[in-house]
């Protein structure tokens, strides 16, 4: 059976079980794989996926995904990458990190799509490109317009610096339009037409090059064995974009729609310093970052934050001027409020305290504890919004 029809063979449930099952047999420790995962569950914890996931919870249904019964045929990229799905043991494994836990990962991550996906189509329809390059941004930065790295390569696209001022993005001490999803999407798809012209047949090569450089891509040899971290990262790009166009799954960019609808303005008069909105709005650095990652200054008028429509969960879109207590002091008010919160349940609802670790979601915490569901964990702790490392949480315990 010739090696693209892989995943195009697999066309139930069952079979797909049957796939996973034999996968989980192997073990692995190839790097980029598992750096990859990492890296994906820690976006996971962003103030903006965790305040979607709080909304619409991924549920655990203990069921395998179905698949699509007429599934997209492959694109020019996908065929130049079939090479690097030889070693089935990679593909295994990168099969196994998305599908694992009720295919959880493989729904954040179409979730996290819905996010961008209408800038990224509104460009990419309108270029010759293989659609599969819009999956370009999961194996960059597991989709996170806030992205940057010590290279210096920002936004959704991961775009260079001087890649971006040649296509008219403005890019100063003030603001870096690079991590505005449309003006980073519409970037990227320049270089990658212009790659495209240097590389007119060898789609996987344009790949290559703008993730490692033109000159890399040029001596790169376009086959498996030349660099061992580039063939299980084009491997993982090889399951990701046939796993996310297979599977059936939901489109959430109305729910992203919805749920942004909910969220507030920034509380504005005049001008904004960044440390008063922190402050102001018991929001980290970090947090604001992610919400606002365009804004590089340390102050910014109001008009220039209406005229971006920014808006913020409902968490951090208060009015009122906040003094953070210190970690302890916040620690220990939340175990006495948990505390008021179980003796005020006492006559319905006994509870389990459970601080919340890294890596912790309402999600994978009901797991640990049957019976429970994470909206219910939410309704009973009035969590508006996403959960806090060592936040304290009162689980239902069920008799």
């Amino acid at each position: 059976m010739p090696s693209q029809t892989f995943f195009q063979c697999i066309r139930n449930t069952s079979m797909l079980f049957l796939y996973l099952l034999l996968a989980s047999r192997f073990v692995f420790s190839q790097e980029p794989i598992d750096s990859w995962k990492s890296s994906f569950d820690q976006r996971t914890r962003c103030i903006d996926f965790a305040s979607f996931e709080i909304r619409f919870p991924f549920t655990a249904s203990g069921a395998s995904p179905t698949l699509k019964a007429e599934v997209p045929s492959l694109d020019d990229l996908e065929i130049a990458l079939q090479a690097w799905g030889a070693n089935k043991a990679i593909e295994n494994m990168a099969m196994v990190v998305l599908m694992e836990n009720d295919a959880l990962r493989l729904q954040q991550l179409n979730a996290l799509y819905g996010l961008y996906k209408a800038d990224v189509q509104n460009h990419f329809l309108a270029s010759t490109l293989p659609r599969s390059f819009v999956w370009l941004p999961a194996l960059l930065n597991q989709f996170n317009h806030a992205h940057s790295d010590a290279s210096q390569k920002s936004g959704l696209w991961s775009n260079q610096v001087e890649n971006a001022i040649d296509r008219g993005l403005n890019v100063n001490a003030n603001l870096d339009e690079r991590y505005i999803p449309d003006k980073s999407t519409e970037a990227a798809v320049a270089t990658l037409v212009k790659l495209q012209r240097r590389f007119p047949d060898s789609p996987h090569r344009v790949l290559v090059a703008y993730v490692k450089g033109m000159a890399f891509a040029t001596r790169w040899t376009g086959k498996p064995g030349y660099d061992a971290a580039l063939d299980e990262w084009l491997a993982l790009y090889k399951v990701i974009s046939r796993m996310m166009v297979n599977v059936e799954l939901e489109d959430r960019s109305l729910d992203w729609i919805q749920l942004m609808g909910e969220w507030k303005p920034v509380p504005c008069d005049g001008n904004v310093r960044r440390s008063d909105l922190c402050r102001q709005l018991s929001m980290t650095e970090a947090e604001l970052q992610q919400l606002i990652p365009w804004w590089k200054g340390s102050s910014i008028g109001c008009e220039e934050l209406n005229s971006r429509n920014v808006r913020l969960p409902l968490r951090v879109a208060g009015t009122s001027p906040v003094t953070q207590p210190t970690p302890e002091v916040a620690k220990t008010e939340a175990v006495l409020q948990t505390i008021a919160e179980e003796e005020a349940y006492s006559e319905g609802i006994k509870c389990l305290l459970h601080e919340v670790k890294e890596g912790d979601t309402l999600w994978n915490i009901s797991k640990r504890y049957p019976g429970t569901t994470p909206e219910w964990i939410a309704e009973i702790n009035e969590i508006k919004d996403y959960i806090r490392i060592g936040q304290v949480l009162c689980i239902p315990r069920i008799p």
